[in-house]
């Protein structure tokens, strides 16, 4: 079976999960931010992103929420992978 982990901090919650898998033999990938700075031996890509500068005062409520959308659109596009 072939898996992809996708996690800005890998390997977060994968811990466990993702090194069971390769245990087992299957194809184990990682998609995670540039900035994790966690020790990953899987084979990986990594994409930049960084959130806009917005006040703070005017999205209070909904900003985390915008941020993760912000960055699942551009992991989905394949933008600033490398």
């Amino acid at each position: 079976m072939k898996l992809l982990f996708l996690h800005q901090n890998f390997p977060g919650q994968f811990v466990h999960l993702a090194a069971e898998m390769r245990h087992r033999g299957h194809q184990c990938r990682v998609l995670t931010d540039a900035k994790n700075a966690n020790e990953i031996t899987l084979p990986v890509v990594r994409y930049n992103f960084t959130p806009e500068k917005v006040d703070p005062a005017l999205t209070r409520l909904g900003r985390n929420y915008t941020v993760m959308s912000d960055r699942g659109v551009l992991v989905a596009g394949g933008k600033g992978a490398s």
